[in-house]
């Protein structure tokens, strides 16, 4: 009986996390929709409703994410998110800077250059970037950023956080181990609704 009572109070618990994850997401597609205030082309729409849910997404990966104290919202002034290469996501990252992260505001930058970074919580390396990537995540190894892409080898080349699309759906995944390396931590909202991996890029070099 009290395995069972335990096994019910974790289930409970798991769906309450993954429910209040999930309803922030749909809040900010929400708001967003509403204020980019456009109706897009059927042939097209697909596409773009992926970069504005990605977009949503980086939102919720930075509200559940823990930084060590350094970069914590309690020891800066603003939250930075940097995208670094060509931007996929055009106005749809504009509802994000309406928003804030325990009462700091957003700042999103752009970079054609990982020597630009200056300071950065989040840093989402497009795609063009696909081809520099092991230099990129070893410029970072010393530093306490998020890094987030959607390149198909994007954690196991050392990211953190990868999107993917499985039955025309945007999914991600965890890379737990480049998370730990980097000091940075995931709350249990964040971490019922990923697929977790473990791919170390140390053990190559």
């Amino acid at each position: 009986m009290q395995f069972k009572h335990e096994f019910k109070k974790h289930t409970f618990s798991y769906m309450k996390d993954k429910y209040y994850f999930l309803r922030a997401v749909v809040l900010i597609l929400i708001i967003s929709l509403t204020s980019a205030n456009v109706v897009f082309p059927s042939d097209k729409s697909a596409r773009r409703k992926e970069y504005q849910i990605k977009a949503a997404y980086l939102y919720n990966f930075l509200k559940f994410t823990e930084f060590t104290e350094v970069n914590s919202p309690d020891s800066i002034s603003e939250i930075s998110i940097v995208i670094l290469g060509e931007d996929p996501f055009g106005d749809f990252l504009t509802p994000i800077l309406n928003k804030t992260i325990q009462n700091k505001p957003i700042r999103i930058s752009r970079i054609s250059s990982i020597e630009e970074i200056g300071n950065c919580h989040l840093l989402y390396i497009s795609d063009s970037r696909k081809d520099s990537l092991s230099s990129t995540f070893e410029q970072l190894s010393e530093s306490n950023i998020l890094t987030v892409g959607e390149t198909s080898t994007f954690t196991q080349q050392g990211g953190m956080i990868g999107f993917f699309i499985n039955d025309g759906s945007v999914k991600f995944e965890i890379n737990l181990t480049a998370a730990n390396h980097a000091s940075i931590k995931f709350r249990s909202q964040l971490l019922s609704v990923a697929r977790i991996v473990n791919y170390d890029k140390t053990v190559d070099k």
